[in-house]
């Protein structure tokens, strides 16, 4: 199977702009062994397309990544350590970042929060950008539910070896891209509603998919 040649088909499908790559890696495990699939993808309209990826014989780590709200930190004064939660207070919406490092696991960082339903806590080695970053790599965790549980249930195959896991995942990027491209050229002629939570009624991925079992019915109706 030629990679390459599916990431030149893949790119050709997407709009010839400025590209926002993503680079992030979703494991899951099969008895004792690990399945560790790093991803190289573009952000596209709320979620990531795939573009290129491997196989990793290891876990990894990425240098900009969530915690949870119980994590210990010193506070401002550094005189004890503190729920990390208690370093911000923020509305609805709000964002902070604050202007100097703390040291999280013996390593000095950056830490940002971003409250919506829940806070979200991120750190990292910068902060310039911290968050927005962090929301534009968030499309790539929208990609992988796609592929796994809200969608081509990756995670159930039994395979292990490297060559045949991979040209599976080949198969679902080029079947996930084609559903997700389908999916925009109907919302622009049959434009998704809008729920009363403001965010579309369903995804572009599944709109495809909801289109055709409707019409279905009502070819059966009729």
């Amino acid at each position: 199977m030629d990679y390459d040649l599916i990431a030149r088909m893949i790119a050709n499908w997407l709009p010839k702009e400025p590209w926002i790559l993503c680079l992030d890696r979703t494991n899951w495990k099969f008895g004792k062994i690990n399945i560790n699939f790093l991803v190289l993808a573009v952000a596209y309209k709320g979620i990531a397309i795939p573009l290129f990826w491997m196989l990793l014989d290891k876990k990894g780590n990425s240098n900009r990544i969530r915690i949870t709200n119980n994590t210990q930190v010193f506070n401002r004064n550094h005189t004890k350590q503190v729920n990390i939660l208690q370093l911000f207070r923020l509305p609805m919406d709000g964002v902070m970042i604050l202007n100097s490092t703390r040291k999280i696991w013996g390593t000095d960082v950056y830490i940002g929060c971003l409250r919506r339903k829940d806070c979200v806590i991120i750190i990292s080695n910068e902060r310039s950008n911290l968050l927005q970053d962090y929301a534009k790599r968030w499309k790539i965790e929208t990609l992988f539910g796609c592929l796994k549980t809200k969608g081509f249930n990756l995670e159930d195959t039994h395979l292990t070896d490297h060559e045949r896991i991979s040209k599976l995942f080949a198969l679902l990027t080029i079947t996930f891209a084609w559903c997700y491209m389908v999916g925009v050229w109907l919302n622009k002629h049959e434009p998704i509603s809008i729920a009363k939570h403001k965010r579309p009624y369903i995804s572009l991925f599944r709109y495809q998919q909801f289109s055709f079992n409707f019409r279905l019915y009502w070819y059966n109706y009729l």
